[in-house]
């Protein structure tokens, strides 16, 4: 299992997995109870939720719309010496 202790003293697990479509991706945590029996059931817990497939959040913005609104804010809060103000329009 991938479960180490950090500097901090905090159990968190990191693993390498090849999904069921040949990709491979990297998944960490840490688990909500400090031991390292809960990091390693998160991590199987993780391992399952990723090669299950399950979809990302619905309700997350596109990036365009998040970009837009972005721009807007900066667009109309900057100051003559290029400096970012951070008041709200």
């Amino acid at each position: 299992m991938g479960a180490y202790r950090d500097t901090e003293g905090r159990w968190r697990y990191r693993k390498w997995i090849t999904l069921g479509d040949g990709t491979r991706t990297r998944i960490k945590g840490t688990p909500s109870l400090n031991t390292k029996v809960a990091a390693d059931q998160a991590e199987r817990e993780h391992i399952a939720r990723a090669l299950a497939g399950k979809p990302k959040r619905a309700g997350a913005p596109k990036p365009r719309a998040v970009q837009r609104r972005t721009h807007s804010y900066y667009r109309s809060s900057s100051t003559r010496s290029g400096g970012r103000s951070f008041v709200r329009v």
